[in-house]
């Protein structure tokens, strides 16, 4: 019998494209970085180590706008919340509990909720320090956060821990 012919699989080609003269300023830093330290800098070589190093700030986020920060920290957050508030039983009661840790920096911390690292915030107060609702939608209702959202800050971690109750708003 024949052998079954067996395709090779080709190798996947790097989607990331990089800019010239971003790379023109990696090498021009490494290059100089291991010279004698005689070497002089022209016009395009500032140029391209400028670029290199605002390719690089945009890859780990470095030197950004605080309130930028903050202003998309808010909105992630808000989605988030109110993505992981889900339809359950306990929801009728306004019981079902939500926890989440969400990764923070401190800046954005204290920008946002303030300088205290432990809090205790009305639904309403939450709505207002994130900017937006946080609500959840289940089939013909919403689901709202009920009683108090605590809040702790864990400044070594970096991380928001969110714990509270949710459900239907309970109808008085």
């Amino acid at each position: 019998m024949p052998k079954a012919a067996t395709a090779t699989p080709t190798k996947r080609r790097t989607t990331r494209a990089s800019k010239p003269s971003a790379e023109r300023g990696k090498v021009f830093a490494r290059n100089f970085g291991a010279g004698d330290g005689t070497s002089t800098v022209t016009e395009g070589d500032a140029a391209d180590l400028v670029a290199y190093v605002a390719a690089l700030e945009k890859l780990l986020k470095v030197g950004g706008n605080e309130d930028e920060d903050a202003a998309d920290v808010k909105k992630a957050l808000a989605k988030k919340l109110s993505s992981l508030m889900k339809w359950t039983n306990a929801c009728v009661t306004a019981s079902a509990r939500l926890s989440y840790v969400h990764p923070m920096s401190t800046a954005s911390f204290t920008e946002i909720f303030g300088e205290e690292k432990k809090q205790s915030l009305e639904p309403g107060d939450l709505d207002d320090k994130l900017g937006s609702w946080v609500r959840g939608s289940a089939r013909y209702d919403d689901l709202y956060f009920q009683g108090p959202v605590k809040l702790v800050f864990d400044s070594v971690a970096e991380q928001l821990k969110i714990t509270g109750k949710y459900g239907k708003t309970l109808k008085k």
